[in-house]
């Protein structure tokens, strides 16, 4: 097997994982939903103050968890979750790719923006690789990471909103804060895993480090 297929292959291996543990953690979320509604309505039915009290005080923890804006903030930590594999692994393919006097890390900028500098620059890859709508959405992606690694979800920034009701199975809720449905954290996925794939594909088209075993 060429050494290109077996950086896409462990590639796959590592969204395979996100995407079942995503898959199970959203099922075991919607069984606790369940039990969190049900207890809603026993706290509803509840006519003395006392009781009433007594049964928040030991299950508000619990309710607030499982509450629907828990399902977006577990959606969160996987797109940061997902985003840190992406960047993780075109570091990855920086080092053992590319033979180069200067590291990617040496340039100022986002994450994007270091990408595009250093494999046009170090690697010759064509400037056109980095166009087009599946190269803006990468640049989104980066926007939308900063917006919950830095500020909880919460939108403060007018671009992002923008960004947010461009994505389909994204919006931004009544009180500002980011919404994520589940079909688009898979689409995020393949989308990260297709560049990733076609830019070590193109690098090893270039003959760029051939002799680098991953």
């Amino acid at each position: 097997m060429k050494e290109v297929d077996l950086f896409n292959m462990f590639l796959w291996l590592d969204i395979e994982t996100i995407l079942k543990i995503i898959e199970d953690t959203e099922l075991l979320f919607e069984e606790r939903m369940k039990i969190h509604d049900e207890k809603l309505k026993e706290i509803s039915e509840i006519k003395e103050w006392d009781q009433y009290e007594e049964y928040l005080y030991h299950f508000e923890g619990e309710i607030d968890h499982y509450s629907k804006s828990g399902i977006f903030q577990l959606r969160n930590s996987f797109f940061l979750t997902s985003y840190n594999l992406f960047e993780s692994k075109v570091r990855e393919l920086a080092k053992t790719r590319v033979r180069s006097e200067f590291e990617m890390e040496d340039l100022k900028g986002q994450l994007t923006v270091k990408i595009k500098k250093y494999f046009t620059k170090a690697s010759n890859v064509p400037m056109d690789f980095f166009k087009g709508d599946r190269w803006n959405r990468i640049n989104n992606y980066g926007e939308i990471r900063n917006c919950i690694a830095h500020e909880g979800g919460e939108i403060l920034r007018e671009n992002r909103k923008q960004i947010a009701d461009e994505f389909k199975g994204m919006r931004v809720s009544d009180l500002g804060y980011l919404e994520i449905d589940r079909g688009f954290c898979d689409f995020m996925l393949n989308d990260l895993y297709d560049f990733l794939c076609d830019l070590n594909d193109k690098l090893f088209e270039l003959n760029i480090d051939n002799d680098t075993i991953f």
